[in-house]
C-alpha cells in the first residue's frame, strides 16, 4: 500500500446483485497491476474489492450486506461530505473494537466508497504492531451526467427555434 501511487476502479457490468469492475493500480515507480474483479453487493463476496462497492440507497441501521463477514456492519449516520464535484450525501460505518478501528464512507446515491481509514493494532506476547492505511476518493466521474453529442444539441436547438417561430407565427396571425 506504501507504494501505490493511484487506483483507478471502473465498472464493466452490473447484472442483478453482481458489479464486474476492472482494476488499476499504479505504483510509485510506474509499474502497474491491472485485474478484473467483481463485487456481489448482497453478500459481498469478492476476490480484492469487498466494501467497495455497497447497495444504493442504505439509509441508517440497514446493514452493509445482507449477509457474510460484513451484514453486522450498520450504516451508523448519513451526512453531507464534500468530493471532487460537490457535496454529496455519504453513508458512513464506524467500527471499533479492542485492537482496530474502521471508518468508511460510501456515496448514498451510487454505493461507491469515498473513503476508508484504519488503525490496527497486533498483539504478539508483549510486543504490538500497529499499522493503519487511508484513502479518499480524489476524482469520480460516477455523478457527472454527460453532456449531449454536438449533432443532438444542434438538432434540438433548431427543433426548438423551428417551434417558437410556429408558435410566434400563429399568434401575429390570430391578432
Amino acid at each position: 500500500m506504501n507504494d501505490t501511487d493511484w487506483m483507478n476502479m471502473s465498472i464493466v457490468r452490473v447484472s442483478t446483485s453482481n458489479i464486474t469492475l476492472h482494476w488499476v493500480q499504479h505504483f510509485k515507480n510506474g509499474t502497474s497491476e491491472e485485474l478484473d474483479d467483481y463485487v456481489d453487493i448482497v453478500s459481498g463476496a469478492s476476490l480484492y474489492a469487498e466494501l467497495m462497492i455497497i447497495s444504493a440507497g442504505l439509509a441508517v441501521n440497514d446493514s452493509v450486506y445482507a449477509y457474510g463477514e460484513y451484514s453486522t456492519w450498520k450504516i451508523n449516520e448519513t451526512i453531507d461530505r464534500t468530493y471532487p464535484g460537490g457535496a454529496r450525501l455519504a453513508n458512513h460505518v464506524n467500527i471499533t473494537g479492542d485492537s482496530y478501528s474502521w471508518q468508511t464512507y460510501w456515496d448514498k446515491v451510487t454505493g461507491a466508497m469515498t473513503e476508508m481509514s484504519t488503525l490496527n493494532i497486533n498483539r504478539v506476547g508483549e510486543y504490538y504492531t500497529t499499522y493503519s492505511y487511508s484513502f479518499v476518493m480524489d476524482t469520480s466521474n460516477a455523478w457527472i451526467i454527460p453532456e449531449f453529442h454536438t449533432s443532438v444539441s444542434i438538432l434540438i436547438f433548431f427543433g426548438a427555434t423551428t417551434l417558437c417561430a410556429v408558435i410566434l407565427k400563429r399568434r401575429l396571425f390570430r391578432a
